[in-house]
């Protein structure tokens, strides 16, 4: 079991707001076919819409275009290809993304994504869902149209107040 201090660098120990997570539309990027498989279940039961279960590195790109999720889980190790060489164009979408692996230690990755959110596996049904909230309200920001950057900093205030910060970008 995850102790509460585990996703405390991402994700801090409070539980997220009560919100619906009908409509949001996640990717999930994960080669391990039972994680991904628990991670849709437990998505779905949160009432997101899981548009795609990826498992190359190579199709990850393909499939934003593709699907335009609202966010992103995306495993770094995938089939043995890190994801560190699609990453700028995955973050040139301006989708946000969650960086999961099963070594919660950032030194491992190099050093230009060491800050991007992450979580460790195995994951934490609260934490999975404070990421969700997250991604739904940078979705709503960004459906806001032309205030959407303004929108987003006033979201991350407000979620601020109310629980540590998530730290998500308004894209990966």
């Amino acid at each position: 079991m995850n102790s509460p201090n585990r996703h405390a660098d991402v994700f801090g120990g409070s539980m997220a707001p009560e919100v619906s997570l009908s409509q949001l539309r996640i990717l999930v990027v994960e080669d391990e076919g039972l994680i991904a498989l628990n991670l849709e279940l437990i998505l779905r039961r949160f009432g997101c819409e899981v548009v795609g279960l990826i498992s190359e590195v190579g199709d990850s790109v393909a499939a934003v275009k593709k699907h335009r999720p609202d966010g992103i889980f995306l495993d770094v190790n995938l089939r043995g290809r890190k994801v560190f060489d699609v990453l700028p164009e995955l973050i040139s979408f301006g989708i946000p993304c969650v960086l999961s692996s099963g070594y919660d230690d950032p030194t491992q990755f190099p050093a230009a994504f060491r800050n991007l959110p992450r979580i460790a596996k195995p994951f934490d049904e609260s934490a999975l869902r404070r990421v969700c909230v997250e991604f739904g309200s940078l979705a709503e920001a960004r459906q806001a149209g032309r205030g959407g950057e303004a929108r987003v900093k006033k979201v991350r205030r407000a979620n601020a107040s109310a629980r540590a910060p998530l730290r998500l970008a308004s894209r990966c």
